[in-house]
């Protein structure tokens, strides 16, 4: 009997074991057939189903619901249950432009709210009581003004984004309760005036994104109530038509120092001048983004202070000249850009002081390099030149390039190729497209041993040799675009096509799918005038044959000559008729004595 019992209670403990833990296993149950769900993850997205009102049928076990394409107009209460374990809600693109008192009542623990791209004018308050939100996205609506209590009860948010709405001014203190705040964009609104008291006690802010503003006023020491923010946008922030807003945008109270900030930009702010003074406040920065300002010149040795800056970019400003000494004590900086600009010329030793290992010359106005222009570069990698004016190279101008792998002279003018870059071991791509080359000698690049890419199209080739070609690791070359002269001199292309195994590089197909002979069009003789060379076929390449043409200076002596005896002849047919006409009238001894 006691073991009947024993046995029925064992049963019975089993069975309440198994209802409990089916309880908690129990599938995620959706019953909405217009949208997606995700039984694993609890997620529920309905996607422009343009609903008019929030649908009844949300599982109340969801986590995470997103409602987007949507028609509410005016958003009522998610749920007629409460949802205690909604933790993200995603409200994009829903045509809202109002929310009911009651709409987020049922989403106690609601952790990140995305109400991007609606018709909000400004942050709801049943926003502003969500006193669980870590993240609130808001970018892309119409709120155009901010009250001091809008983020009052917002204590543990971590991420606030207002990027593309249309605020103005920003109350003071209206981010003083958001002490955890670590990310903060207010990028592409109309801000006109930055305080310290608009960012105070944002202490743990790591990010502040103020990208395309219209600020006007800047007071002193503004970023000095966010001493951890480590990346700083402050691209287009300004309002041009106020020049001296930019004197205090990179200031802080007294000496302070922002030693976390790593990125900074302040590109396209007019600047016309280099704050070099500022950045001993910046000496951890890594990234410095300067392009598009004003900028004419580059002070002497101003970037020393910024002992650990990697990426420098001062490229499209109005930068004329560069001097010996621009770059002194600057080895940490290892990609420059300096693109887009009205330089000329450089001149020799510019680059020393420096460790570059990327260096962008291209879009500028470079007429000449000279062989000391690249001096003290031993440790760079890629050099860009093109859209330029050069027309020639100095025979040693990449030599100090002792890790050169990639230079880039496209769209420049030059006319020929000697051996400028024979012998440099190391360069593994050399693009020459676009220019005006007509000649290229065959050792042009012998001893290019790892050279992989060469890149001759569009120029004024007609012929090349095939010595020219002669490199173990060449894979890619482009020669399209050229009016070559289809004869026996490059009939070693054609060849290389039938039997790749000799040169490999003319059947490679690159990663546009474009193979290179394909391209190799003949602009003369006129038997294969606008014929690609590959459609000629093998049994019939005896006919790109050369022709043997007297020399010009032959053909001057021949021609002069000719004259000469012409000359002579005519002399004398006229001097003969002369004589005849005289015959009639004077004497035949005297005819005689003339024609004889």
């Amino acid at each position: 009997m006691r073991m009947e019992l024993l046995r029925t209670e064992t049963l019975l403990i089993l069975a309440m074991l198994h209802l409990v833990t089916a309880q908690i296993t129990m599938p995620h149950l959706c019953l909405m057939a217009y949208c997606r769900c995700d039984r694993r993850t609890r997620e529920v997205s309905c996607l422009d189903n343009m609903f008019t009102e929030v649908p009844t049928e949300i599982p109340y076990s969801t986590r995470t619901l997103q409602l987007i394409g949507q028609n509410f107009t005016v958003l009522e209460r998610i749920s007629f249950n409460t949802m205690r374990s909604l933790r993200k809600l995603k409200l994009a693109r829903d045509n809202i432009r109002s929310v009911m008192d009651d709409a987020l009542s049922n989403v106690p623990k609601l952790k990140r709210l995305d109400m991007n791209t609606n018709f909000l004018e400004r942050v709801p308050a049943p926003v502003s009581k969500m006193t669980s939100l870590k993240e609130l996205i808001l970018h892309t609506n119409h709120i155009s003004s901010l009250e001091v209590t809008t983020f009052a009860n917002l204590t543990q948010l971590q991420i606030l984004d207002l990027e593309g709405n249309m605020i103005i001014d920003l109350p003071v203190c209206v981010f003083a309760q958001l002490w955890q705040l670590a990310i903060l964009d207010l990028s592409n609104n109309s801000i006109s005036t930055l305080s310290a008291e608009m960012f105070g006690n944002l202490s743990r802010l790591e990010e502040l994104h103020l990208t395309h503003n219209m600020i006007q006023h800047v007071s002193p020491g503004w970023l000095s109530s966010m001493p951890n923010v480590w990346v700083l946008q402050l691209g287009s922030a300004l309002n041009h038509e106020f020049p001296d807003a930019g004197k205090n945008l990179l200031t802080t109270a007294g000496t302070d120092f922002l030693s976390n900030v790593e990125l900074l930009v302040v590109s396209d702010n007019n600047l016309s001048e280099i704050p070099c003074k500022q950045f001993g406040r910046f000496p951890y920065l890594t990234h410095l983004d300067l392009s598009f300002n004003s900028i004419q010149g580059i002070p002497q040795a101003c970037f020393m202070r910024l002992t650990r800056l990697v990426l420098l970019e001062l490229n499209n400003n109005a930068i004329t000249s560069l001097e010996y000494g621009d770059f002194f004590d600057s080895y940490s900086i290892w990609t420059l850009d300096l693109s887009g600009n009205f330089i000329e010329e450089l001149p020799p030793g510019v680059f020393i002081g420096s460790s570059l290992g990327s260096l962008d010359l291209s879009f500028n106005s470079i007429r000449r390099l000279n062989n000391e222009s690249f001096i003290a570069l031993d440790y760079l990698m890629e050099l860009y030149l093109s859209s330029n004016r050069l027309e020639k190279l100095p025979k040693s101008a990449f030599r100090p390039l002792l890790s050169i792998r990639l230079i880039d002279l496209r769209l420049n003018h030059l006319t020929r190729i000697t051996n400028q870059f024979s012998n440099m071991t190391t360069l593994t791509n050399l693009g020459l497209s676009r220019n005006s080359i007509a000649r290229i000698s065959p050792e042009a690049f012998q001893g290019c041993t790892n050279l992989r890419g060469l890149f001759l199209d569009s120029n004024r080739l007609t012929t090349v040799s095939e010595e020219t070609f002669k490199l173990p690791n060449l894979v890619d070359v482009k020669l399209y675009d050229n009016p070559w002269h289809c004869d026996c001199r490059i009939k070693w292309m054609r060849e290389a096509m039938s039997k790749p195994k000799k040169h490999p590089w003319m059947v490679y197909t690159d990663a546009q799918n474009v193979e290179s002979y394909k391209g190799i069009v003949c602009a003369s003789p006129t038997a294969f005038e606008n014929i690609s060379m590959f459609l000629i076929k093998d049994d019939e390449t005896f006919r790109l044959i050369c022709t043997t043409y007297v020399s010009p200076l032959a053909i001057e002596f021949i021609v002069g000559i000719s004259f000469a005896i012409i000359a002579s002849s005519t002399l004398c047919y006229v001097a003969k008729l002369y004589c005849k006409v005289r015959e009639m009238e004077r004497s035949g001894a005297e005819t005689g004595k003339c024609l004889s």
